[in-house]
């Protein structure tokens, strides 16, 4: 029986799918099947998959009109045997040892879910980082009330937010119907995991980092318009809201700190405004920044925000001010530095 399923989506990776599944197919660990989804790629994309399928029984492929990840790593799930899944995106790959050293971890500490940092690789530079590098805390953590102080590290460093690094019990999944959600477009696989942890009994964080992250000049929210943003971004703090308090109830401190979320969303919405892809006119820009400051539900949220040190107050304070046109221009022109420094980097 297949004990690990790994779901890859792919869209016009070309460059660096050879790396990625090689980095799998080479495991140390070969009780796997390889689930290779290509979300309507126009590269070389579907070739190089079809290639993989021929040299290696355990590689399965399937192709679909573009549809986004969530849609292609739904199919991945849909086909899914094993007993754990795990997913690696098309541009990153991993170390040889990885899902032996997880699954034993996974298996030794019965968990139901196992996390490991990532390995930050920047494309153009020869350094590396492990990301998160600040955390206090690794083992087992138990996922209600007891731990909570030990889950909140997770969501604040973001690394929760992502599906890689992680194995997922299947049965977990599958009994409950977990689902990528399709129509949202930014932060999907963090809403996918705070479903699955609403089902979770014990999670192991482990210091090993064996996942490397490729980051690129490209693609990113400081680097492209996403239409809806906000929207997103506001789903995904909702269900972050409610898990917090429902299951873990949280002290007041880390709902402060659970809300101060917002702040960073909505700022990030605004600064999306200002990428050479919005349509938006200046009147329309400006019609979006009072509509989100002047909704009484972030209101609400931007007033139980809290987080100890001078910035987050003057973060808080500037979207209070709801001084249109002040916002505006600040948000205009961090952006244009923020966008000129990473050229550069």
């Amino acid at each position: 029986m297949v004990e690990l399923s790994i779901i890859i989506p792919i869209y016009n990776a070309d460059k660096y799918l050879d790396k990625c599944i090689s980095s799998v197919l080479n495991q140390t660990y070969k009780n796997i099947e390889l689930i290779l989804v290509d979300d309507g790629s126009i590269d070389n994309s579907l070739s190089i998959c079809q290639k993989y399928q021929l040299l290696d029984k355990r590689v399965k492929f399937y192709h679909q009109e573009n549809n986004g990840p969530s849609s292609a790593r739904n199919v991945g799930l849909n086909y899914a045997i094993g007993e754990y899944v795990a997913f690696i995106d098309a541009d990153d790959y991993i170390s040889e040892d990885m899902y032996k050293e997880l699954i034993a971890l996974m298996k030794k500490e019965k968990c139901d879910l196992i996390i490991s940092p990532l390995i930050h690789e920047f494309i153009g530079r020869k350094n590396k980082e492990v990301f998160p590098s600040n955390l206090n805390y690794y083992g087992l953590i138990n996922n209600s009330s007891v731990d909570a102080n030990k889950i909140y590290p997770l969501f604040e460093t973001s690394l929760i937010n992502g599906p890689c690094g992680k194995i997922y019990k299947a049965s977990i999944i599958k009994e409950h119907q977990l689902r990528m959600p399709e129509e949202i477009h930014y932060a999907e696989d963090l809403i996918f995991n705070i479903d699955y942890l609403q089902y979770c009994k014990d999670i192991y964080l482990t210091d090993m980092a064996f996942y490397y992250y490729v980051k690129k000049r490209s693609g990113s929210l400081t680097t492209s318009y996403t239409e809806n943003l906000f929207h997103f971004m506001d789903t995904a703090h909702d269900k972050t809201i409610d898990y917090f308090s429902s299951k873990l109830h949280v002290t007041k401190e880390i709902e402060e700190s659970i809300h101060f979320a917002i702040i960073h969303h909505v700022i990030s919405s605004f600064t999306n405004l200002f990428d050479k892809d919005c349509t938006k006119s200046r009147i329309e820009k400006k019609a979006f920044i009072r509509n989100i400051l002047n909704n009484e539900k972030v209101k609400v949220k931007i007033d139980k925000a809290h987080k100890e040190g001078l910035f987050p107050l003057l973060y808080k304070l500037f979207l209070q001010t709801r001084l249109i046109h002040v916002i505006y221009y600040t948000c205009k022109y961090y952006r244009f530095f923020t966008k000129n420094l990473l050229l550069r980097v």
